[in-house]
């Protein structure tokens, strides 16, 4: 099993519109890291394959990623659950 990584900034749309506003800056946010398990060890087109995913997933409560990455070196779970 593999653990896959990303580099994200998590952002929020309420935020955007009032920094974009008063400040006019864009690209405010939180520095995330996603990660999640895969059987078989995933290949570069995968990672940029999931990257655009997550970028493209709707809001949820006003928050969205954005600047998604794949984190290289992925690490190898051994005789895990």
């Amino acid at each position: 099993m593999y653990t896959v990584r990303f580099r994200a900034t998590q952002r929020d749309l309420r935020t955007d519109r009032i920094m974009k506003a008063v400040a006019k800056v864009e690209n405010i946010g939180f520095a995330v890291v996603i990660s999640f398990n895969t059987e078989q060890e995933p290949t570069l087109e995968y990672l940029n394959k999931m990257a655009k995913e997550i970028e493209n997933l709707p809001p949820v409560n006003c928050k969205y990623f954005s600047n998604v990455r794949p984190i290289t070196g992925m690490r190898k779970i051994v005789g895990g659950n």
